[in-house]
């Protein structure tokens, strides 16, 4: 059986300290609970919860999702990216990063004999062992877009409730090692992340 693990937190972290500079004011302090039952519009993210190294409520998100193919191992993979800035998608795209800012990043794959992007919708237990599987990270980055703090989620569950090609939508529920609660749901726009998983340094946005 194929065993893989997560490739995200190794490329971000390489980003963070890829020679950014710059200043600015965090744009995501808090992060905000999904509305009941009602359906969220294109390109909206919600979460609720804390991970657990001070990020709290926030009234309103943006989410965005891709599906990318790691060219030295084939592996294949579908990214969702929770934000409550706007641009974060135009600067991902752009290979950069915005100083201080916070967001959240779940990875969903299938493995089996080899590791795929989702096809279908599902759930797909976080850090599980094999078969359907997620990890959901929260990241924040200081006034150089240096690491200023990361966690992830230990156990849950992410539910695709629809897969279109780079499309994910869905929810998720699970809890940090510290038995912090966090939650949410997504309907995200496409974003085009290839060139910042690429990319070898990014450019730091103050």
């Amino acid at each position: 059986m194929t065993t893989t693990r997560r490739i995200l937190p190794a490329v971000l972290l390489f980003a963070f300290i890829a020679g950014c500079d710059g200043s600015g004011d965090s744009i995501l302090d808090q992060f905000a609970a999904p509305s009941g039952s009602e359906p969220l519009d294109p390109g909206e993210g919600t979460i609720s919860g804390d991970f657990g190294i001070g990020s709290a409520s926030l009234n309103g998100s943006f989410a965005w999702s891709d599906r990318w193919t790691n060219p030295s191992s084939g592996q294949e993979q579908g990214f969702i990216v929770l934000s409550d800035d706007p641009d974060m998608c135009n600067d991902l795209e752009a290979v950069s990063l915005t100083a201080s800012s916070e967001f959240a990043i779940l990875q969903v794959i299938v493995v089996t004999a080899t590791v795929d992007a989702p096809t279908e919708p599902g759930d797909f237990e976080i850090d599980g062992p094999s078969g359907n599987v997620a990890f959901a990270n929260y990241y924040a980055l200081d006034a150089d877009c240096g690491d200023a703090g990361n966690a992830e989620l230990a156990t849950g569950t992410v539910t695709l409730t629809a897969v279109s090609g780079n499309h994910f939508e869905g929810t998720f529920d699970g809890e940090t090692a510290g038995d912090d609660r966090v939650r949410g749901g997504f309907n995200p726009a496409n974003c085009f992340l290839d060139p910042f998983f690429a990319a070898t340094s990014v450019t730091c946005n103050p």
